[in-house]
């Protein structure tokens, strides 16, 4: 199984240098997404502002970017009249 790092690019940038592995990339996408919901949901819960340049960048273990999500992307909505 293939070993992915989840690197949290916020004021600085902060390497996960253990990863953990996954089946494959889809999985890896998935238990980011849930990361970066909790890291939101905790600055929310602790009363401080959300930097939605904040980003969680998924490498792989080449060292490769292999996908990345905005934090922005959790409140922006492609279609305004879709459910929340």
């Amino acid at each position: 199984m293939p070993r992915y790092f989840m690197h949290l690019h916020n004021a600085e940038l902060l390497r996960d240098h253990e990863g953990r592995l996954f089946a494959d990339l889809e999985q890896a996408c998935a238990a980011a997404r849930e990361a970066a919901g909790e890291l939101i949901a905790e600055q929310i819960g602790r009363g401080d502002l959300v930097n939605l340049r904040e980003t969680l960048e998924i490498v792989d273990e080449d060292g490769r970017t292999v996908a990345t999500f905005r934090f922005a992307d959790f409140f922006l909505q492609d279609d305004p009249n879709a459910d929340l």
